[in-house]
């Protein structure tokens, strides 16, 4: 899952990237991401957290999966 940065990609394109990541990926971005990762900031941010609450956000199953070591 290659995500960048908004140096490289366009809203829209970030957009493209966070509408494919499934559930599981969205998860693991959200607890893994360093503080100022431009896909959880501004409009994109609101996108990702929107799409993340759609596909069922963090459930204790996916949660155990991902761990916390990243």
């Amino acid at each position: 899952m290659a995500t960048g940065d908004s140096d490289t990609h366009t809203v829209e394109e970030m957009k493209d990237i966070i509408d494919g990541m499934s559930q599981e990926d969205l998860c693991r971005k959200w607890r893994f991401a360093h503080a100022g990762d431009p896909f959880l900031q501004g409009e994109v941010g609101e996108y990702f957290s929107q799409k993340l609450r759609e596909k069922g956000g963090m459930t204790p199953e996916i949660s155990k999966r991902i761990g916390w070591d990243g």
